[in-house]
């Protein structure tokens, strides 16, 4: 309730701004369906599930692999998160939509990143001349 009010009060007259629960989960509503329930579309998709697939099989996450040859074009964070994800929800999602959702995990961030830098901003509140 606290946070309402605060929020509130930086609000001008007139105008109002919707709690950040609200937010989160349009945007989790949004992003959900393009990461489960679907076969890969991307080109990049199937090498990185062939990599968290590696990952997976032998254990060796401190240089991916793909067809057997060290991976070195990308950094392996994502790999390792998706390969985290894909252990996580293996009961219940395939192990492309459990590797997809490394995607919506760094989207959030962002997303939650851009929407601090912006409450932070020094400018907030002013208008143009």
């Amino acid at each position: 309730m606290e946070a309402l009010q605060h929020s509130a009060s930086r609000a001008r007259p007139g105008e109002r701004f919707a709690p950040y629960w609200v937010i989160a989960g349009v945007l989790f509503l949004y992003l959900l369906p393009g990461l489960i329930g679907h076969d890969p579309w991307k080109p990049d998709e199937g090498y990185v599930f062939d990599i968290v697939d590696h990952i997976i099989r032998t254990g060796h996450w401190v240089i991916p692999r793909l067809a057997g040859q060290p991976f070195m074009e990308k950094p392996p964070l994502y790999y390792l998160v998706a390969t985290g994800f894909t252990r996580m929800l293996s009961p219940w999602l395939p192990l492309d939509d459990g590797a997809r959702c490394a995607s919506g995990l760094f989207a959030a961030l962002t997303l939650l990143i851009a929407a601090k830098t912006i409450n932070c901003s020094p400018a907030r509140g002013r208008t143009r001349n």
